[in-house]
Parts: structure tokens; sequence; C-alpha cells
């Protein structure tokens, strides 16, 4: 059943695409550009498999434009994705054989502490950013080293790993040179977590998380969810983790990794994971599409009809019982940590909502809970 699951979820972890829309304020590329950009696509295609000169048309595309980038940055996540979907699976059947060798049984009374006092702390009505980071963050690392078992581990089972992890990096390294040049086209722009959405609330300090591109972070967080996916869990986990498999494909590669990294959070945690809700998802896309193209940041919308996230659930066939913004990363692991360091937002991950939704355009997020 494990690994069932893990193939129909390995869609589901695909790289970034290239799904970066025009940046606020500016224009399309021109003719010329357009003509540039053609050209470079095709040479960037011919000298596969020759780094510098690849990573030569990247910093080309980069004197063009972000959405040039994006262009090439589609290439080669199509080149990475056969590779990285067959290193997962190697990887989550090595997880497998080392969890089944040990058990902790010994530690459930811990593991019942540890859960109930995040889950406590998250209730908590002041919570605050700092209470998250000297008791919630502890606290998951504590229930990782019981619950899961150590990636290096993993990786010292089995020596095809190694090599195969190796080869993932020439093209691991084009993926973050253009996640670089996309994400520092506007260096004023702090990545960021906006305040939930509760009447009465300041606005919460953006949560203080190193967003810069790097390829080894990104694998070394597919790893760690491979693990956790091959952990045991219940019936009803793995059950809504398959259903949410199926929908993956019709999500970004991102929104998808997004929600699974949240819903191994939650299992870590003994809630129940949240189910993909399609409708929630299109509500999500739509706000994230308005932020960057009205060029603002905030649950509340200047667009006439879709003001309170719960207008906008309404006008998506649906209903709402939260909602998370970030900007200013690619990567969906990424946005759930800046998420996970907000009291706001934190609350909402860990909430007795049933339903998710996640919607990503270019740099900007929305995630919308449902019950």
């Amino acid at each position: 059943m494990i690994r069932l699951t893990a193939r129909a979820i390995a869609i589901s972890l695909l790289i970034a695409g290239a799904a970066a829309a025009q940046v606020p304020g500016k224009p399309l590329l021109n003719t010329q550009q357009r003509e540039e950009l053609s050209k470079l696509l095709v040479e960037f295609r011919r000298v596969r498999g020759q780094p510098e000169k690849r990573q030569a048309v990247i910093e080309r595309a980069g004197n063009i434009a972000p959405i040039a980038v994006s262009q090439v940055l589609e290439i080669v996540r199509k080149e990475l994705e056969p590779q990285l979907i067959d290193y997962r699976q190697q990887f989550l059947k090595a997880a497998g054989e080392v969890i089944a060798a040990r058990t902790a049984t010994d530690k459930l009374e811990e593991i019942k502490q540890i859960r109930q006092k995040v889950l406590d702390l998250a209730q908590k009505e002041d919570l605050s950013k700092a209470e998250i980071v000297a008791t919630s963050d502890p606290s998951l690392a504590r229930l990782k080293e019981l619950i899961l078992v150590n990636r290096d581990d993993i990786l010292k089972s089995n020596a095809k790993l190694g090599v195969a992890r190796q080869r993932l990096f020439v093209l691991g390294k084009e993926w973050e040179l253009c996640a670089t040049l996309i994400l520092s086209e506007k260096p004023d722009d702090k990545a960021k977590a906006g305040s939930a959405p509760q009447a009465g609330k300041p606005d919460e300090e953006p949560a203080d998380i190193d967003t810069t591109p790097s390829f080894e972070n990104y694998l070394v967080k597919d790893e760690e969810l491979a693990t956790a996916l091959a952990t045991p869990m219940s019936d009803k986990a793995r059950q809504a983790l398959a259903k949410n498999a199926q929908l993956a494909p019709q999500l970004d590669p991102e929104e998808a990794r997004c929600v699974l990294d949240l819903n191994l959070t939650r299992n870590l945690l003994g809630l129940d994971p949240l189910t993909i809700d399609l409708k929630l998802t299109a509500a999500a896309r739509d706000h994230s599409k308005d932020m960057l193209e009205q060029n603002f940041f905030a649950h509340e919308s200047p667009v006439e009809g879709k003001k309170t996230p719960w207008d906008r659930a309404e006008k998506f066939g649906t209903t709402a019982s939260g909602e998370n913004i970030a900007m200013g990363t690619l990567d969906g692991a990424t946005a759930n940590q800046m998420w996970w360091h907000s009291p706001g937002h934190h609350r909402n991950m860990l909430g007795d909502h049933t339903r998710v939704g996640l919607g990503r355009n270019g740099q900007h997020w929305t995630e919308l809970f449902g019950r």
C-alpha cells in the first residue's frame, strides 16, 4: 500500500514549474526580445549536458527579463522531472526498509505529550512567533527523531542512492540559477507571510525565513517528505493522501508539494490530513493572480466582489474557514515554513479544518481552508 500510494503521490512532488506570471509594472517581451528568447531556447536544448554553456544561456535570458528565465526554467523542469521521480521512488523504498527494521512503541507516551504541547500552544490567543520558535520548533524536531528515521541513515543504507542523488545536481544547479534570477528581480520586496484574517488582530511580523533558492535544500526536503510517507500512519490518513494524489495532476507542482508538506506535518502531530478542494484551489489561485496583477498583498482585496476570503470562496461555489497568504518564494515547502512561524497562519495550519485549496501565481501564494 505504501508503494502504491507513494507512486501516485510522486506526481505531486514535481520540481517548480515556470508558472511565474508577468512581473507587475513590467511590459511583456517586445518583438526583438521574443526573437532573441526563441533562439536562446533552441540553443539551450542543443547544449544539454554542457553545464557551462547552459549557465551562459540562462544568464543571457536573465538579461532579457524574468519571464524569459521562466521559459528556460520550464525546460529544466521537464528534463529534471523523470530523474527526480525515479530518485524519489528509490529513496521511498529504502526508507520503508529502514523504518520496518525499527519500532518506537516505547516512546508512545512522549509522542503523545509532545503533540499535545504543540497543539495546545497553537490555540493560545496571544501566540507569538517567539513561542513557536522556542517551543513548537524543537517539539516538531523531537517528534521527527521519535517517529521518523534520519535521512542520512537512509542514504547510508543504499549506496546506489548516493550515485543517483549526485546525478540530479547537473540539472538541479540550472534550476537553482533560474530561480535565483527570477526571485532577484524585485530586491526591495522581502519574502513574507501576510497576517491571518482575524478581527482586531494587528499585522504580524513577516516570517524570517531564508528563501534563497537552493537545490540541495529542495532535495533534502523531498527526502524528508519521502521518509514521512514511508512512516506508518492510520488507514484514514493514508487514504486521504492517496485521494489527494489522484487530484495532484490538476495542481501546480508546487501547490501539490505545499499541500503534502502541510499534511505530513499534521500527521506528525496526530491530526487528520486535509483533503484537496479544487473549488478552494480555484479561489486561492484567483486571489494570488489578483495580488500579482493588482500589485497588492493582503487578505482584503480591492477587486469588487472578492473583498474577503469568504467572498472569494463563495464566488467559486464553496465556503472557507481560514486563509494564509505568502510572497517571495517558488517553493511550496518554504511557503509552509513561512506560515508555520507566523502565529495566525500557524493556527490555521493546525486548525480543525477538513479541506484545503492552494493557489500559486509566481511568487504569490494563497492557502484557503474549509470545514
